[in-house]
């Protein structure tokens, strides 16, 4: 049955693209390949079967990846979706996709937020658990919300065409990109020719009213990051929009602050709050250096390992995952587009 399901799926994604009001599964436009050792934190989910790039996501602790919710679960062209840990692998250590330097790590835990809406976008955040602890580098959440105006990057392998052939993104590049633009208050993104009033209090806005420089397909999960008192810390997470870079239409992210004390029960301190000074030198950046390790960075993994044993029952009763899987090569969430990117 489910591969009826993701047949029928992938028959009906061209219309669904077409369709689509508000995009899922982001990629950056108007930006620049990211340096060569920038952002080492920053990591790609593909699938298993097609090596695809499904999301981005940023490693908040050695063990832990943030991402967006919709990336692992939702709905599409009227069909649910669900991946689960052994449909996807995180690839990390390097900027091109192709790079000998980057590595694969398989996934053992998948956990997405409660309150998650598919319909909706709220709640849009999961936690990725890898199978082994990633020595290296992780970025701190920031558990406070940064003013309007502040220049904020977001990353990722999403395309930098906005309309391609017959309107539809294109342009997906094999080297991560990144693009400036700054947050923006709340009150300004629901304005009546923005988004009228539908942005709530946990998701976040960035970008230019000129349009121009945005995500786009395929950045989804990945991190709006902020540099504060010479740190950077994360801010939000690649979520949905009206379109790609146009005018008026906000990037929409989820606001990681709200939800700190959420991520911290699977991902706590000291990497929960730990900065990172410069983009430069992954050595420099984060915590312990390039696959350092040390007493803080053991009590870390250790800590990660428990509260993850003693949530795991939790989970099962909460029922988080209860939409069934749609397993097909190309039923992804990416190229299904509907309300997130």
């Amino acid at each position: 049955m489910y591969k009826v399901l993701g047949i029928i799926f992938i028959l009906l994604l061209p219309w669904q693209v077409a369709g689509a009001n508000t995009d899922r599964m982001m990629r950056i436009v108007g930006g620049n390949p990211a340096g060569q050792n920038a952002w080492p934190s920053v990591v790609a989910i593909k699938t298993t079967a097609t090596g695809e790039v499904l999301c981005g996501g940023n490693l908040i602790h050695p063990l832990w990846v943030l991402t967006a919710a919709h990336c692992v679960q939702g709905e599409a062209a009227g069909l649910s979706y669900e991946y689960t840990p052994p449909d996807m692998v995180i690839f990390s250590g390097a900027i091109g996709l192709d790079s000998p330097k980057g590595r694969h790590m398989n996934v053992s835990r998948i956990v997405v937020h409660p309150h998650y809406n598919p319909r909706s976008g709220v709640n849009d955040l999961a936690l990725l658990m890898l199978s082994a602890p990633l020595e290296g580098a992780t970025m701190p959440v920031y558990a406070n919300n940064p003013p309007p105006g502040t220049a904020a990057t977001v990353v990722g392998w999403g395309a930098r065409q906005a309309n391609g052939k017959d309107g539809i993104p294109a342009n997906y590049p094999r080297t991560l990109q990144q693009v400036s633009i700054p947050i923006v208050d709340n009150a300004v993104c629901n304005r009546p020719n923005a988004y009228g009033g539908k942005i709530q209090s946990n998701m976040l806005c960035a970008g230019l009213p000129e349009g121009g420089k945005d995500a786009c397909v395929g950045d989804s999960g990945g991190p709006l990051m902020v540099r504060l008192n010479g740190v950077y810390r994360q801010v939000g997470i690649v979520s949905q929009g009206d379109g790609c870079a146009r005018p008026g239409k906000y990037g929409i992210y989820t606001r990681v602050a709200n939800y700190a004390p959420w991520i911290q029960q699977y991902a706590p301190p000291p990497y929960a709050g730990m900065p990172i000074t410069t983009p430069d030198n992954p050595k420099m950046l984060y915590p312990g250096g390039a696959g350092g390790m040390d007493l803080a960075w053991f009590i870390g993994v250790l800590s990660a390992i428990l509260i993850a044993f003693g949530v795991r029952m939790s989970v099962k009763r909460a029922k988080y995952c209860q939409v069934p899987p749609v397993y097909a090569a190309d039923a992804s969430p990416r190229k299904a587009r509907t309300e997130t990117r």
